[in-house]
């Protein structure tokens, strides 16, 4: 019998073997990661001008005014192979750039494994639990 798994050593069949018949199984490790695997760059562009945190915002003519200008950058560098957004935004990205919309949620999924370069557009405004609430720093 072959067992493959990450983090078997770890896990609760290993530790049940273990307990149950400790000699009984004998462990062979692979390690099949590849050698001179990919080094990825991340680049993260943060767009803040005009933005009041408000994703309704987004349905002005302003907001869209912004979207528009950060869809024009995306295009200017390439655009992305496949891109994600919330509904409130995707309306202004799509069709600017190749890349295809996916989801927010991707989980499990190998479908977009052979792209090389992806974008996540994300608004939020600060939540009251993100302020720091510690009192300021008496100045002496």
């Amino acid at each position: 019998m072959t067992l493959i798994g990450a983090g078997y050593f770890d896990s609760i069949p290993y530790h049940a073997s273990q307990w149950l018949a400790p000699s009984a199984i004998t462990y062979a490790v692979n390690d099949l990661s590849v050698a001179g695997r990919a080094n990825p760059r991340v680049r993260i562009h943060y767009y803040t001008q005009g933005h009041v945190g408000s994703t309704a915002w987004w349905e002005t003519d302003d907001g869209i005014a912004c979207l528009v200008q950060v869809a024009d950058h995306q295009k200017l560098i390439g655009g992305p192979g496949y891109w994600s957004s919330n509904e409130a935004i995707r309306l202004a990205f799509c069709k600017r750039f190749p890349g295809i919309w996916c989801p927010p949620k991707q989980a499990g999924t190998n479908g977009l494994i052979g792209h090389d370069s992806c974008m996540l557009i994300y608004s939020a405004k600060p939540q009251m639990d993100d302020v720091d609430h510690r009192p300021a720093r008496s100045r002496s």
